[in-house]
């Protein structure tokens, strides 16, 4: 028996399949299900002797072992139903792998997959709220908002390659202009979807729930559900997964893990959902009839989320492929200004646009060894003391940073490049108990290595009386926001309370001052998060680096500490600073926790003015009223 050129015994499936299997039994049938270029789906019929099947799916590597990932380790540790997994094995194409899993075709119902959106959502909510209590692998895709960021930025930069084309259609132009202009519209408001997704915690995500990827055991009692296809699978945040759930089960199914998750914050971070479904999509080489499909999906959710027009789309929107064109040649430009030995980059992506005040962009291949580089445009002062630190205090010190290749003004003098190294995608997790342990090395060298260095820079004062200045600006913004008309009884019960801890906080601050003076002054990060920093892996070692130095200081270290381990710190700073035992160490951290929360509320409060600040507080300043107590509490109980 043959199908096509290949007897069944050499079929690529069949050879694949003897290397994962000790089963030598051969299928009857061999099926194509989906062949497109080098991928490849097959249906290996009797493999079992019977008329059951398993599927054979011939993918790139690193696809399939996102897949394998999934089956192999992720999904055996969570109470949900998943497909039998028999294995995966290298092609003979080293790009290529295979990935060999139970055949769910026959339990397929896509037209009645609406009579089990109880059941699918009862899922979704177990293993959403379970698998966040696991640990990812440290290399595994990142899925949040990030990520889906620069999948929107992405294609919108394909879409204005395309508009560069003049034998484009004026129909399709027009679709590609107005969905480059949703585009930016998203962009511009991606703090509000940010803000949105923020509280809502990191976990495993499937990344493609759509009906042809989900399959229901019509035989078993309690209605199985199955999920196929993980290809897009990652870690970060779920509200990618629920356009299909119900609101209402999967309130109750996440309630006892996740307390504070209403069915109001659900329906808005599945606003947010439909949003990263459309970009998690290859849309770049789709015709314009079909991306017409998703402009209109990101037009009703713009509307439903009442997203406003910036000052940024206004300077940027006409025209829009020679802002864009303008942009990345300026990056260019300023690149070979700044050496003379660099090379012209490949093509220049855009990472992040904060309106009127920065751009960071990717130079792809740009460096002397064709690594790519980041150029970073913003205002002068802030460039001028980035640039500052990695060339006096960064590069002096024995700790791991990003290369730095210069400092460019521009010719009026209000804005200016700095380029540095590409630092990688992997991001620090302050979850990940070894990256909080490699964060404490880190810090702990910086901080008592830097302390000369840093101290000849005019460099910002982060000390007591800073933040007493910022503790007093927070009051001021809650105190005149309470005054907002549009507040109900709760919203302004929940100020009320901000400015409660507030002043508690205020009234002990002699205590502060008194700790604050122990504590050796020294270079501070000031924004030592997880965007800031990345996770390098060299062969098994994994180490650290930290960049975005805008926010730096010289003073009091406590707001650098807030997601690292304490023990660790300690006892890498002790020997040196013999004040640093743990007790003193984890009274900083939690100090740390204040500040960082202090300058969070004022964050907030600037919001507190306009019609949609319900939304701060129900989504921040509610939880961040808790912070500040829980932190300064145990701050005073330590003393």
């Amino acid at each position: 028996m043959q199908l096509g050129y290949y007897p069944i015994a050499e079929h690529p499936a069949v050879r694949a399949w003897a290397r994962v299997s000790s089963n030598k039994r051969l299928p009857s049938l061999v099926l194509p299900v989906e062949e497109s270029g080098k991928a490849s789906i097959y249906r290996l019929v009797g493999i079992h002797g019977d008329k059951t099947s398993i599927i054979a799916k011939r993918s790139h590597f690193s696809t399939i072992e996102i897949e394998r990932t999934m089956y192999e380790e992720i999904l055996p540790r969570l109470p949900v139903s998943s497909l039998r997994y028999y294995g995966s094995v290298a092609d003979s194409d080293s790009e290529l792998s295979w990935l060999f899993i139970e055949d769910i075709g026959r339990l397929l119902q896509p037209k009645s997959l609406l009579n089990y959106q109880c059941e699918i959502t009862q899922w979704l909510a177990t293993f959403h709220t379970t698998s966040s209590n696991i640990v990812p692998p440290v290399d595994f895709p990142r899925k949040d908002t990030t990520f889906f960021l620069q999948r929107l930025q992405l294609t919108r930069n394909q879409f204005l390659e395309r508009l560069t084309h003049d034998d484009l259609k004026l129909r399709d132009r027009l679709v590609l202009e107005n969905f480059v202009r949703q585009c930016d519209l998203l962009a511009a408001n991606w703090a509000q979807i940010e803000d949105r997704c923020h509280d809502l915690p990191d976990c495993m995500v499937h990344g493609d729930v759509a009906d042809e990827n989900i399959g229901i055991d019509g035989t078993a009692t309690d209605k199985r559900v199955l999920l196929i296809d993980w290809e897009k699978a990652g870690w970060g945040n779920p509200a990618v997964d629920l356009p299909q759930a119900s609101f209402e089960v999967y309130e109750a199914i996440s309630h006892k893990q996740w307390p504070h998750l209403s069915l109001s914050h659900l329906c808005m971070i599945e606003q947010c959902g439909r949003i990263f479904s459309v970009f998690s999509r290859n849309l770049g080489p789709k015709p314009a009839r079909k991306v017409h499909h998703y402009l209109r999906r990101l037009q009703l959710v713009s509307r439903e989320m009442k997203l406003t027009k910036s000052s940024f789309l206004r300077q940027f929107a006409t025209p829009i492929s020679e802002s864009e064109k303008s942009l990345k040649s300026n990056a260019t430009t300023a690149w070979l200004d700044v050496g003379a030995t660099h090379r012209m980059p490949e093509r220049v992506s855009i990472l992040h646009e904060k309106a009127g005040k920065s751009v960071v962009c990717r130079l792809i291949a740009a460096g002397p060894f064709g690594e790519s580089i980041i150029g970073k445009h913003t205002m002068f002062e802030p460039a001028r003391i980035e640039a500052l630190i990695y060339e006096r205090v960064l590069a002096e010190l024995d700790i791991e940073v990003p290369k730095y290749y210069g400092f460019l003004p521009e010719p009026d003098g209000k804005s200016a490049w700095v380029f540095i190294e590409d630092a990688g995608e992997i991001r620090f997790q302050k979850d990940d108990a070894e990256h909080r342990v490699l964060a404490a090395y880190w810090l702990a060298k910086l901080h008592t290595d830097a302390v000369q260095l840093a101290s000849e820079l005019n460099l910002p004062q982060y000390n007591a009386f800073h933040y007493q200045e910022l503790l007093q600006s927070a009051r001021k913004k809650i105190d005149i926001g309470m005054g907002n008309p549009t507040f109900s009884h709760w919203h302004l019960e929940v100020l009320q309370a901000v400015l409660n801890e507030l002043a508690f906080i205020a009234s002990h601050w002699n205590t502060v001052e008194q700790f604050c003076m122990q504590v050796p002054a020294t270079l501070v990060h000031g924004d030592f998060v997880e965007k800031n920093v990345r996770m390098r892996v060299y062969s098994s070692k994994t180490s650290l680096v930290a960049f975005d130095w805008e926010s730096v200081g010289f003073g009091v270290p406590a707001v650098d500490l807030v997601n690292v381990d304490a023990a660790t710190y300690s006892a890498a700073v002790k020997p040196v600073r013999p004040i640093f035992t743990e007790t003193f160490t984890q009274r900083l951290v939690d100090l740390g926790t204040v500040f960082r929360t202090l300058q969070l509320i004022s964050w907030a409060g600037d919001t507190l003015g306009f019609d949609w600040a319900e939304r701060a507080i129900r989504k921040q300043l509610f939880y961040y009223k808790d912070w500040l107590r829980n932190s300064f509490e145990a701050f005073l109980q330590e003393g």
